[in-house]
């Protein structure tokens, strides 16, 4: 090999390897993605929650940007995103309220990894949630729907939660008004889209008056 051949090669090494560093400072500056990784914890415990997904919203009332489940295999959320942009992250979570997470990305034009872990508030089970006499008198009509109505809100904020309803009866056997007062509470479950199945019914034997309770009695799979 000359001299002159050498010398070409030499060139057109430097050549090419400042074409490839170019080539990756460039991708660098374009890729701004910022990677946020972390784990989810019961707050108190500080246990890791293994069942759950994270929702990522720019708009908390809109649809979210993305998301990531979080289980036993995984055991951390990963989500990419922009920079320089205000977040939701929204976390549903087995046993636990769902709980939401202001978070804003840095800014930058360069690719970051970030993490941040997410404390998360877990539910008592058993809570009660309401007690009173929702319908008037000894019939199916509704009186005041607030309570109850607050507590299908505080379900429909929290997917996982499955409730336990008792229900009034004086006798053994379901009567006509007890059966009446179910299908009320079902339908309103229904206008207020939330799922039936999540119910389990409670025959309280002896109650004269009418009094209805509802409290949690277990959770669903995310």
């Amino acid at each position: 090999m000359n001299r002159t051949t050498t010398l070409f090669l030499s060139v057109a090494t430097v050549v090419l390897t400042f074409a490839i560093s170019a080539d990756v400072e460039a991708q660098s500056l374009t890729n701004p993605t910022k990677l946020y990784t972390g784990a989810v914890l019961s707050l108190g415990s500080e246990e890791a929650v293994n069942e759950a997904i994270l929702y990522v919203y720019e708009d908390p009332y809109s649809t979210p940007v993305t998301s990531s489940r979080i289980t036993t295999n995984t055991s951390e959320y990963r989500v990419l995103l922009d920079p320089a942009t205000l977040y939701w992250f929204r976390v549903e979570a087995l046993g636990h309220f769902t709980d939401d997470f202001m978070v804003a990305s840095p800014r930058g034009t360069n690719y970051e990894e970030l993490k941040f872990d997410l404390h998360i508030r877990p539910i008592p089970i058993d809570s009660t949630l309401y007690r009173g006499t929702p319908f008037e008198g000894e019939t199916a009509a509704w009186g005041d729907q607030a309570g109850m109505k607050g507590v299908l809100a505080f379900m429909l904020e929290n997917p996982t939660v499955k409730v336990e309803i008792g229900v009034g009866l004086e006798v053994n056997e379901v009567d006509p008004l007890t059966q009446d007062r179910v299908n009320a509470i079902k339908q309103l479950f229904r206008e207020m889209e939330v799922s039936t199945t999540r119910i389990k019914w409670d025959r309280k034997v002896g109650d004269q008056f009418g009094t209805i309770t509802m409290k949690i009695s277990g959770f669903e799979t995310p």
